[in-house]
């Protein structure tokens, strides 16, 4: 649970850090037509957060006892 904890926190790092590059950066991307290449990185990061917290849900539904 420790390792999933640990690499969900790594995954919300990134995608905070690439949500803020992009804010910082919005004329660039918008002059040179970069919107597509910007979602598509964004999206990347989200999938593997979201892996992530599967996973991490997955471990506890199996670790936790049944009711």
């Amino acid at each position: 649970m420790r390792k999933a904890t640990s690499k969900s926190l790594v995954a919300g790092s990134q995608m905070l850090g690439k949500l803020e590059e992009t804010l910082a950066s919005l004329k660039v991307v918008k002059i040179y037509n970069q919107q597509a290449h910007e979602q598509a990185a964004f999206a990347r990061i989200n999938q593997s957060l979201l892996k992530q917290h599967l996973r991490m849900a997955k471990v506890d539904a199996a670790t936790s006892p049944a009711m």
